[in-house]
């Protein structure tokens, strides 16, 4: 996850979306803290629990859309 880190820090983004699910959280913590302590604003959505379908898309877009995120990951 360092290089991974490192990546995000390298294309400059200010603004990054990270959709996981919650057993991965506690694997994310030290990405959320560098980001974070690198000004990079982090929003983590663990909305989808199982293979999303088109309607799951179009609500986690829906949801996510005025946080204007730079950079989707997932």
């Amino acid at each position: 996850l360092q290089q991974l880190t490192n990546e995000i820090l390298q294309l400059s983004c200010k603004r990054v979306l990270l959709l996981t699910i919650e057993p991965l959280l506690a694997t994310l913590t030290d990405l959320k803290a560098q980001l974070e302590q690198a000004g990079v604003a982090l929003k983590i959505d663990t909305s989808i629990i199982q293979e999303p379908t088109f309607q799951d898309f179009r609500n986690l877009l829906a949801e996510s859309k005025d946080f204007n995120a730079d950079l989707v990951l997932g």
